[in-house]
């Protein structure tokens, strides 16, 4: 897969929080709660704490233009619905999320473990995990990941103090879209202002030119935990792989990415560049 990607921006300082990589695949069938626990087994020396979550629902991306139809979902009451669970870390800052139709890693930030440990770091970390998990399927029968759709995500904290923002009213000093002599006359500045776009990603190298993902970029007012006035920006990117296997769904995370870092650069004020200390890009 080859995309004319500008250069990779690199910064000294990055405003994110969580980086997400999600794999989701054709459901496991034989693959049952008590499994749950003896794949821990090969993830507990890094990963030794275990909580449980309700179950994501599956997510696909679709090109057809028509509008969405209500999905409907059926129970039987003596089946219970596989849980999701987490494994974490022992600084809290790495979890795999483990359920019968997807495999989550995330990396956040925390007070034990504030610095960003970079994408390709990450990335390794998520395919290693696989491995186990592909081996641990593979040793007890139950089945082989089928991947069809991949998600990559990038959270970022920006206090508003460092964009020169006032209050939450002000996105103008953070992102370049947004025009800072627009007003309404008989109005004050905005209280607060959200922001949501996507992209339909199509490329003539991937998939024939036709669609194969979307960019979904959100901006909204928020607080930190110690109520500092902050501004999150969620950038994520869903696409299906080219084919149903590990290596194709790492691709997807690599353009996905590449996706994600050109684009905030782009969407960012030089100002704020100089703030997170942008180096030369790569």
């Amino acid at each position: 897969m080859a995309v004319n990607f500008p250069k990779l921006p690199d910064f000294e300082r990055p405003p994110v929080v969580e980086v997400v990589l999600s794999l989701q695949f054709e459901a496991l069938p034989k693959l049952q709660v008590q499994h749950i626990g003896q794949l821990w087994d090969r993830f507990k020396t890094d990963f030794p704490v275990v909580e449980t979550k309700p179950p994501l629902d599956p997510v696909l991306e679709m090109f057809d233009r028509k509008p969405a139809r209500p999905m409907v979902q059926f129970s039987v009451g003596e089946m219970p619905m596989f849980p999701r669970v987490w494994f974490v870390s022992g600084t809290g800052s790495e979890i795999i999320q483990v359920q019968s139709d997807r495999i989550i890693h995330n990396w956040r930030k925390t007070g034990t473990s504030p610095e960003y440990p970079r994408y390709d770091r990450i990335r390794e970390d998520f395919k290693k995990s696989l491995k186990k998990v592909t081996d641990f399927l593979r040793d007890n029968a139950l089945g082989e990941l089928r991947p069809n759709q991949c998600e990559v995500s990038y959270i970022n904290h920006v206090p508003i103090s460092d964009s020169g923002a006032a209050d939450h009213g002000e996105p103008h000093r953070l992102l370049k879209i947004f025009n800072k002599d627009f007003g309404i006359p008989f109005l004050p500045t905005p209280e607060a202002v959200n922001f949501s776009t996507r992209y339909l990603l199509q490329h003539a190298d991937i998939n024939s030119g036709k669609p194969f993902g979307r960019l979904y970029v959100d901006l909204k007012p928020a607080y930190s935990e110690n109520q500092t006035s902050i501004f999150v920006i969620n950038l994520t990117v869903r696409s299906a792989p080219s084919r149903n296997d590990i290596e194709s769904a790492m691709e997807c995370y690599d353009i996905g990415r590449k996706y994600i870092v050109c684009t905030f650069d782009a969407m960012t004020e030089d100002g704020m560049h100089k703030v997170w200390g942008k180096m030369n890009e790569r």
